[in-house]
């Protein structure tokens, strides 16, 4: 049974119980979206051990033993398998919740306290870092797209000037779009049909870019339009 319909089914045993029951009324009101997956937490903790090992071995520049081949070629894997299970995450969390203004505030101010502290942390110590070890200033603007997390749609500050950030900004331009998106996909077959026009828009996307050097390239490989089909894969086993 996927977890879409487990939803379903737990919202209409509470709503009945809300129905012929007394006191409590809060408790029950948010009982049916509360879904326990110890997978997905296992999942989230391997994607990011994964990436973890792959930056440990790349920015380095370790040579691994020839038997643990396949971490160097196949961890790097981590990043999408990231945002499958933060959309498959999302959509267990948020499908029909948020159907008022002050639900979508609550929804986003969380996703926002969720990266901001820490990622406004490491852009603090990263200006006198990048000053100390290259000798290089962090452009006002760059700084600026970085603090308001629009700089995935800015093709000269998409990777972001934070090592590896560029994940974060396509990651926050997906919460962005989610409210839409739990409004739109509502059952296996808009999820399907939401899939299928992301990979065409991601194949379109690298073909319009192809041949293409420098920030052009930089920005066709880490758009949130380059990714978006993993999201969408997701959200897609979510209604499976």
């Amino acid at each position: 049974m996927s977890i879409a319909k487990r939803r379903k089914q737990d919202r209409k045993i509470v709503e009945g119980r809300m129905n012929t029951e007394s006191g409590g009324t809060h408790v029950l009101k948010d009982a049916y979206s509360r879904v326990e997956l110890p997978g997905l937490l296992a999942m989230r903790c391997y994607a990011a051990i994964s990436i973890v090992l792959v930056h440990l071995i790349a920015l380095p520049q370790l040579q691994v033993p020839s038997y643990l081949w396949f971490v160097p070629a196949h961890f790097g894997n981590g990043v999408p398998l990231f945002y499958i299970v933060s959309a498959f995450g999302l959509f267990v969390g948020y499908s029909g919740r948020i159907g008022r203004r002050q639900e979508l505030r609550e929804f986003y101010l969380r996703r926002f306290l969720r990266i901001a502290p820490l990622f406004y942390f490491m852009m603090l110590i990263y200006i006198p870092f990048c000053r100390a070890m290259w000798g290089t200033t962090i452009p006002l603007s760059q700084f600026v797209s970085s603090a308001l997390f629009v700089f995935n749609f800015v093709p000269n500050h998409v990777t972001g000037f934070v090592m590896a950030s560029w994940s974060i900004g396509v990651e926050m331009a997906f919460y962005a779009i989610l409210p839409l998106l739990l409004f739109a996909i509502t059952g296996l077959a808009r999820s399907v049909m939401f899939l299928a026009v992301a990979v065409f828009l991601a194949a379109n996307w690298a073909l319009a870019f192809q041949g293409t050097e420098g920030v052009l390239a930089l920005f066709s490989q880490f758009s949130l339009m380059a990714h978006l089909f993993y999201f969408a894969a997701g959200i897609a086993g979510y209604y499976v």
